[in-house]
């Protein structure tokens, strides 16, 4: 009897832990995808709306950090909001307006 117990506690554990990992993950998942729609967005914008945004800006979802690099690179850079650590970036490149 005592085995039983012993093997049906391990099993309820296994158990927990499995909903737990896939629990986690799923919401890891939707923190990327998330991240992902908000830059899809911020790496069409032009130059002057990217000069306009310089520096941290707050979205619903993520913490947007844009950078210039040099006259033409910007470094665009999605963060979670409450760890601050970056979940995308990436340098788009603009050309200097033609006047």
């Amino acid at each position: 009897m005592t085995i039983l117990v012993i093997g049906g506690i391990a099993g309820v554990s296994l158990v927990s832990q499995v909903t737990d990992t896939t629990r986690r993950a799923q919401w890891n998942d939707r923190r990327i995808q998330d991240a992902s729609h908000v830059m899809d967005r911020v790496t069409l914008w032009s130059r002057s709306r990217l000069l306009a945004a310089l520096g941290q800006r707050r979205w619903p979802t993520a913490t947007v950090d844009i950078q210039q690099l040099s006259p033409t690179l910007f470094r665009i850079r999605v963060q979670d909001p409450i760890t601050r650590g970056d979940l995308l970036t990436t340098v788009v490149y603009r050309r200097l307006d033609a006047n």
